[in-house]
């Protein structure tokens, strides 16, 4: 956590994880009304821990509350955020997933999530990692604040990328 925007981010993450339900959810869903979590704080809890060998710390990983494992519905999210440019970025997001992976062998269902101020930023090579990285979701923050009637918790969000 090195930025102070990556600092926010905990802070919002850690004092209402649930919203990462909210970016899991397709947007055409949300746009419908559907797959948007009417409480918060209900199915995940926050922790950013630190990767030995390297010490590499992950901004955040949001766990299903009572599973080590998640499940289909509520996977493990890893959630990254990465608000300037970063050649080594997708390589390293990559490591890092599956280093978590390889220290937590319980966990059976999973997510990247990754927030960008928009999606312009370079973060480095995809070629090597193009199955890996599509399976990744991207939030942009810019699109993210120019959907109509956005709900406010997501609102919230977008903050570091307004004017």
């Amino acid at each position: 956590m090195a930025l102070n925007t990556d600092r926010w981010f905990y802070g919002v993450f850690q004092s209402a994880p649930d919203l990462i339900r909210w970016l899991l959810t397709p947007p055409e869903a949300t746009r419908a009304g559907q797959g948007v979590p009417l409480e918060l704080d209900r199915h995940y809890r926050f922790s950013a821990p630190e990767l030995k060998a390297g010490a590499h710390r992950l901004d955040g990983v949001l766990w299903p509350l009572g599973s080590d494992t998640g499940s289909p519905e509520l996977p493990v999210v890893f959630l990254e955020v990465q608000m300037r440019a970063d050649p080594g970025f997708h390589h390293r997001l990559a490591a890092q997933t599956f280093r978590f992976l390889q220290l937590h062998p319980a966990v059976e269902h999973w997510r990247v999530v990754v927030i960008t101020p928009h999606q312009r930023l370079n973060l480095g090579p995809t070629a090597p990692l193009r199955s890996f990285l599509e399976a990744v979701q991207w939030v942009s923050l810019d699109a993210l604040g120019q959907q109509e009637n956005l709900d406010a918790a997501l609102d919230l969000l977008t903050l570091p990328v307004r004017p």
